[in-house]
């Protein structure tokens, strides 16, 4: 029987929010020789690795602390000779601070009944890691979260393991996001050209001149859309700062060349085009559906030049119609002009 409570809250040490706790660990073991002959064991009880301040410990059998046991900060030792049909109650136990996780060790491979619960009180959202012993009961109490394991004729592969909830800082939060923004910012100064390109090419084709300042402080404007998403995140998280960052670059793209070029002549294409580069190209890499968001984006990106060519000529084409029609009004006046003199 194993009860191990444990009283968590969450520090700041150095500015990296840590999650501490008191623990308080009891264990009951019965300890007993089928066998025909006399023999010698070690009895070896090992401490969790990331445990501080081991204090109150105790280590009794029957009853009673022996003689020969040793105690060090990695565990507890003890030999005993074992007579056929003896057994001995074993009782461990000890208070000590610890951080991040806790962590029981079973024996491996080999058959075994467990009864283990751990009290976890203080904090919330306490996890069992994938690789460790899934528990049998999880419930919450007036004393806190209950996690329970309880097996008959276990083999044991696998631990028995917590991990405790951390509130990360600024700084934790900002270094996590590298893993999963790696990709976007090697990717961001070809986006931040093919940007600008694309741009030339819509305002292109629509009739419309920006000068290279004009261009040069737009490549600046989305630009910073990356630096503003990843700071951002780590103060809210990536589903609130992704919003909140394309809205304020889109709204950036949208009001300077508007403001430069005439609103109502771009606002249509910046809006696409900051649909196409700041949420496919850009949020898209750091999703599940890379690939997807990749190939949609390329989709939209060539089916807006395809339309804005398409309509350009067809507006070209209709330029010598009306041009025909206003000679032949010409004509028609300098005619009946003719008329009239003669």
């Amino acid at each position: 029987m194993v009860r191990a409570s444990l009283d968590a809250r969450l520090e700041q040490k150095e500015g990296v929010g840590v999650t501490v706790y008191d623990l308080e660990f009891v264990g009951e073991y019965r300890l007993s020789h089928s066998g025909e002959s006399t023999v010698t064991v070690q009895l070896l009880f090992a401490f969790p690795p990331n445990l501080q301040t081991l204090h109150a410990v105790t280590f009794l059998v029957d009853g009673e602390e022996p003689e020969d046991v040793g105690y060090s900060t990695s565990g507890i030792s003890w030999w005993a000779e074992l007579y056929p049909g003896t057994q001995h109650d074993v009782a461990v136990s000890y208070k000590a601070g610890g951080a991040s996780s806790f962590t029981y060790a079973l024996h491996q491979n080999r058959r075994t009944d467990v009864d283990a619960s751990v009290v976890i009180s203080g904090v919330v959202g306490t996890e069992v890691p994938d690789h460790a012993l899934p528990p049998t009961a999880e419930e919450s109490t007036e004393e806190g979260y209950v996690l329970t394991w309880a097996y008959t004729g276990l083999i044991a592969d696998r631990n028995i393991q917590i991990t405790l909830p951390t509130q990360l800082s600024f700084a934790q939060r900002v270094a996590a996001l590298q893993e999963d923004f790696q990709v976007m910012a090697g990717l961001a100064p070809f986006l931040v050209g093919l940007f600008l390109a694309s741009l030339a090419g819509v305002l292109d084709l629509g009739g419309i001149r920006l000068k290279l300042e004009g261009y040069l402080l737009a490549g600046f404007g989305i630009a910073l859309f990356y630096p503003l998403l990843t700071f951002l995140s780590g103060l809210a998280g990536v589903g609130i700062a992704a919003p909140i960052a394309v809205l304020v670059i889109a709204g950036l793209l949208q009001v300077f060349p508007g403001l430069a070029v005439g609103w109502r002549r771009v606002r249509f294409q910046l809006a696409w085009l900051a649909v196409i580069f700041l949420g496919f190209f850009s949020l898209g890499v750091i999703s599940p559906w890379r690939g997807l968001a990749l190939t949609g984006g390329a989709l939209l990106l060539v089916g807006t030049f395809m339309l804005l060519y398409a309509r350009r000529r067809a507006a070209e084409r209709t330029k010598p119609d009306a041009g025909e029609g206003v000679g032949t009004d010409e004509s028609d006046e300098g005619a009946e002009g003719s008329a009239a003199a003669k």
